[in-house]
């Protein structure tokens, strides 16, 4: 029987000669027994498969046959030891593929033969073919060749093979893209439920220099497999091209799909301190991978104190950055803040916050000036830039109180009144209704009225607010009404009439200040001056709001 076949069994020889052309190679056969010489020439017959069709030969010069000095320790035990050898030069090899079998070859005695028909290959051809060497010459950058009137041909460097085939619709080619040979690498595994949890991330990356890389952080231990396609749409792992390493040789085996064995690798220990994770990386062309520990738990321990702290010093950070560019927050009891271009000026320059109205209080210096007018010639001759006008109305806006009552049109009225008349001394009578709280403001000598005979007292308060002095009635005739209902019902009796001798106190009011001009707002204040005759005139003006 045949113990040894030189080059060997599906031998990959590098060719010596280009493409097209044929070379010669020195084979040798051994057997177990003497043979016959020339029974084993005639008995081999050559199969070639080659890019020029052309088929290797035995140089019948070429043939030796002698005894093999006997092996004292044989390289396999039980292994058959060599004692007669067959050797011969074959020509016309050519790049590509070359079988040769030898068929039935009797003893030199005639009493024995082989019985046997044995077939052995060998592969010849250039580095980038891929017939002779299929793990390193898997891919070609010069496969699609253009010729100088613009069609395309194929240039193939696989001598050898039997049939090729190519397709135009594989993916979108792109030339920046890192050559590859696996169209994508998903990782499957007890991390992930072997693809069912979909949520977890699990696809290779390939890098510029040929390496799949993927970043493994699991629960250790575990076991992993790497998968061509992932999941099919029916939610099973696909079963077309699975990868693992069943020798442990760190290189990756397909397993047919109806194997029992499953097609995996361990992960039995976790990475050691301070790395976090794996890093799994896969040769696109030979198959053969690593795992390396990576990443580092430091960072991330700083990456989550950064991300807890962050947000709530940022924010905070913005809240005062927005506070101070655009306002301050300040907390009155009472009072306003200053507006306009006023409230720009520093505090040593001009002044801010509780600056001195302009309004008249009685006794003042500035009402001390105005003495009071006997007629309305009088009043009306008195040159002044600034006039003292004074209006009593039930609705009112005391604004540095947030006090509003308003119900209707002289509601309004009077709120665009106090903002509008700056440029006017404005002495505003209101009532106090209930249900609302007044600050304590300057305390005034109280208003005596007289009604059907009797004598009542009214608390008089003035609170000064920028040009505006109020001047608030307190008594409890008026804290019957409320902040929704200011008017008093229109009847014809006593509790009305007692309730609008609020004019009396008007007429008190215009006696107490120098003023200019008493504007009648409305039915309520319209017999004020009355009660002035025949001691007192005042310029009068009355406005209708509505009537009907």
């Amino acid at each position: 029987m045949i113990t040894r076949f030189v080059p060997g069994h599906d031998a990959r020889l590098n060719s010596t000669v280009p493409l097209g052309h044929q070379e010669g190679i020195e084979i040798s056969f051994y057997f177990s027994n003497e043979m016959n010489c020339t029974s084993v020439t005639e008995r081999i017959t050559i199969t070639s498969k080659t890019e020029d069709a052309t088929a290797a030969s035995i140089l019948k010069r070429s043939v030796k046959c002698a005894n093999v000095p006997r092996q004292v320790e044989l390289d396999v035990p039980g292994n058959i030891p060599s004692i007669w050898k067959f050797s011969a030069t074959l020509t016309g090899v050519g790049h590509g593929v070359h079988a040769i079998t030898v068929k039935d070859v009797p003893m030199e005695t005639g009493t024995k033969s082989t019985r046997s028909t044995d077939k052995f290959l060998f592969r010849t051809g250039a580095q980038d073919n891929p017939i002779a060497f299929p793990r390193s010459a898997n891919y070609s950058s010069s496969l699609l060749q253009r010729r100088d009137n613009g069609t395309l041909f194929i240039s193939h460097k696989a001598a050898g093979a039997d049939y090729w085939r190519y397709t135009l619709d594989w993916t979108n080619y792109n030339l920046d893209s890192p050559p590859r040979r696996i169209p994508n690498l998903f990782a499957l595994g007890s991390f992930n439920g072997f693809g069912a949890d979909s949520g977890v991330f699990n696809t290779f990356r390939l890098d510029k220099d040929g390496w799949w890389k993927y970043d493994l952080i699991s629960e250790w231990p575990g076991q992993l497999q790497l998968n061509q396609w992932g999941i099919n749409p029916d939610g099973l792992p696909d079963q077309t091209a699975v990868f693992g390493d069943i020798d442990n040789d760190q290189i990756l085996d397909r397993t047919p799909p109806p194997t029992l064995r499953l097609s995996s690798f361990d992960l039995k220990d976790a990475p050691a301190m301070p790395y976090l994770a794996y890093r799994l990386s896969v040769n696109d062309g030979t198959l053969a991978y690593t795992i390396k520990p990576t990443g580092n738990m430091w960072f991330q321990i700083v990456v989550f104190v950064v991300s807890t702290v962050a947000p709530v010093l940022t924010g905070l950070l913005a809240v005062w950055g927005f506070m101070g560019a655009f306002y301050s927050v300040e907390f009155n009891k009472v009072g306003v803040r200053v507006k306009g271009m006023g409230a720009l000026v520093p505090a040593f320059i001009g002044k801010r916050g509780k600056q001195k109205s302009r309004a008249l209080i009685p006794g003042s210096a500035a009402a001390s000036r105005l003495s009071p007018v006997p007629g309305a010639v009088g009043a009306a001759g008195a040159a002044a830039d600034r006039r003292t006008i004074l209006i009593a109305t039930m609705e009112y806006d005391i604004e540095d109180w947030a006090i509003k009552i308003k119900i209707g049109g002289l509601g309004v009225m009077a709120q665009l009144m106090g903002k509008n008349l700056g440029h006017q001394d404005l002495i505003w009578v209101v009532p106090c209704v209930g249900g609302v709280e007044y600050p304590e403001a300057e305390r005034a000598e109280p208003m005596s009225v007289t009604i059907l005979g009797s004598t009542y007292e009214v608390e008089v308060q003035y609170h000064i607010l920028r040009s505006i002095t109020y001047v608030l009635l307190d008594a409890p005739v008026f804290r019957k009404q409320t902040k929704t209902d200011p008017y008093p019902a229109r009847m014809d009796d006593l509790e009305s009439a007692v309730y609008y001798h609020l004019e009396q106190c008007i007429a008190l009011a215009i006696t107490r200040f120098p003023i200019d001009l008493y504007h009648i707002n409305d039915y309520h204040g319209a017999a004020a001056p009355l009660y002035m005759l025949p001691d007192c005139y005042r310029p009068v003006c009355q406005t209708t709001h509505q009537y009907l």
